[in-house]
């Protein structure tokens, strides 16, 4: 009987570390960028569209995706599945390419 108990301990503790530890940290994870959606941030959508940050209404918990020029879509918090920080200028030109030539053999 304590033979077959410790087997069904091992088992939950090695389900735990395989499948249930890992989808609890991307949970937590995708709801802290939920939170923290900002205007000017890229999104994608859980239903795949991507787009950036226009508005947030804290009071409604609606944001303001617009995913073209001028076309403004209003979704749910809950909806956004990724968040790319709002990129500043400074990362802009140090992610530019420069024209110094590469020397190859």
């Amino acid at each position: 009987m304590n033979v077959t108990l410790a087997v069904y301990a091992v088992f939950f503790v090695i389900l735990w570390a395989v499948f249930i530890r890992p989808a609890s940290k991307r949970n937590k994870e995708m709801r802290r960028d939920q939170a923290t959606a900002s205007v000017g941030a890229e999104v994608m959508l859980t239903s795949g569209i991507f787009g950036r940050v226009a508005s947030v209404d804290e009071d409604s918990a609606k944001i303001g995706v617009e995913i073209a020029p001028g076309v403004v879509i209003h979704v749910t918090r809950v909806a956004i599945a990724n968040v790319t920080p709002e990129k500043s200028d400074e990362a802009d030109d140090a992610a530019a390419p420069t024209d110094e030539a590469v020397e190859t053999d």
